[in-house]
């Protein structure tokens, strides 16, 4: 049986001003389908060269497809075309949005040249002008990318991504007050704001629903009114498609809601949506700024939850009101609201759980869940 060649690690030496120097950076050399191959490593690092060396013997020893040398640009246009081909519509806009921003950060022109050290650079200066959740939402997006890239053999592998996280500091849910969310409405029905990509009535509409009913801003500008809203029957559903969790769900409208639904579509006849909006969603956040200072809708998403547990409401209503999968994210809004905090008093000895976010581990100090909590107070 024939023996694979060996790849062979070496500096080649270059002539100047009639002496002998060699190269800085490391190549290899090596057989393959017959001939002879040179390549450069494109680093001077002898640790790193040797890496990439034990690779590519590993990859000539299994037979293995030759790693395809892609551009940036290329790469970003067929990862986007199978994200748009495979996910929901709102999934690939902000895959690009996150590799712009690397893009315009650190200018990569291969995806070979993509490592720890640049990923490093790419964190810390995007950490600058974002927050920590940004940051990491933005790495994720190149680690996707890359992961593409390795099962289109477009290179080796997928650099560690445990030194490029930013650290995020734990927040429990915001909550929103009745009188803060009645002032905002105020300042949309003064008609004194200057709002620059949809009118007041449009981002009304758009508070009252995300503060009474918790839905997700994806959920309430995919929302439409032949699948969505049943005025006569007093509910609207939110689609799969439009759910981050691919799971449907059926909310009740209060009498308020349903006739001021009433008098929006009545205003606006002719659209599909209940809150048509065209180009990139991230604008409203301009105009949103302006109305809740530096709260988000998801605060109204979080307002909602807590308002649901104050009331009484147990956890597993919860989780499917807001479409969580699962019952410990609806435990957040628990220990924002005191319950459980009140209740470690008069039973403590609560448990501890762990939750992995993006190679990092963290610990939140909770007294339990609500059914063990409800175990203690049946004994």
């Amino acid at each position: 049986m024939e023996r694979t060649p060996e790849v062979k690690l070496y500096k080649p030496l270059t002539k100047k001003n009639g002496r002998t120097y060699p190269a800085k950076t490391w190549w290899l050399r090596y057989w393959q389908n017959g001939r002879h191959v040179r390549e450069s490593v494109g680093t001077a690092n002898e640790r790193v060269a040797r890496r990439i060396a034990a690779e590519k013997q590993a990859e000539l020893d299994t037979g293995g497809k030759a790693v395809v040398d892609v551009g940036w640009d290329r790469a970003v246009k067929e990862f986007l075309a199978y994200k748009t081909a495979v996910c929901r519509e709102a999934t690939p806009d902000a895959y690009q949005w996150s590799l712009s921003a690397f893009a315009k950060l650190v200018k990569p022109k291969s995806l070979k040249r993509i490592d720890v050290a640049m990923l490093r650079d790419f964190a810390a200066a995007r950490r600058k002008t974002c927050s920590a959740a940004t940051t990491n939402k933005d790495a994720r997006a190149v680690r996707a990318l890359l992961h593409f890239a390795a099962s289109k053999h477009w290179i080796r592998g997928v650099p560690k991504f445990r030194e490029v996280w930013v650290r995020e500091d734990e927040r429990l849910p915001v909550n929103i007050s009745t009188t803060e969310y009645e002032g905002w409405l105020r300042k949309l029905d003064s008609g004194e704001l200057k709002l620059t990509h949809h009118t007041g009535s449009w981002y009304r509409v758009l508070v009252v629903l995300a503060y009474s009913l918790g839905c997700r801003r994806g959920e309430l500008l995919g929302l439409t009114w032949r699948d969505g809203v049943d005025l006569d029957g007093g509910t609207i559903t939110v689609r799969s498609e439009t759910s981050k969790g691919r799971s449907e769900r059926t909310l009740p409208l209060t009498s308020d809601l349903v006739e001021m639904l009433r008098a929006w579509r009545a205003a606006n006849p002719d659209e599909t949506h209940v809150l048509p909006h065209r180009g990139d969603v991230r604008r409203i956040y301009d105009d949103w700024h302006r109305i809740a200072g530096d709260r988000v809708p998801k605060n109204c998403r979080s307002s909602c939850g807590s308002q649901l547990v104050e009331a009484g409401t147990p956890t597993a209503v919860v989780q499917k009101w807001l479409g969580h999968s699962s019952c410990p994210s609806c435990e957040l809004h628990l220990a924002w609201s005191g319950i459980l905090e009140s209740w470690g008093k008069r039973y403590p000895g609560g448990q501890s759980w762990t939750v992995r976010d993006d190679g990092a581990r963290r610990k939140r100090d909770v007294f339990g869940s609500w059914q063990s909590i409800c175990g203690r107070i049946a004994g």
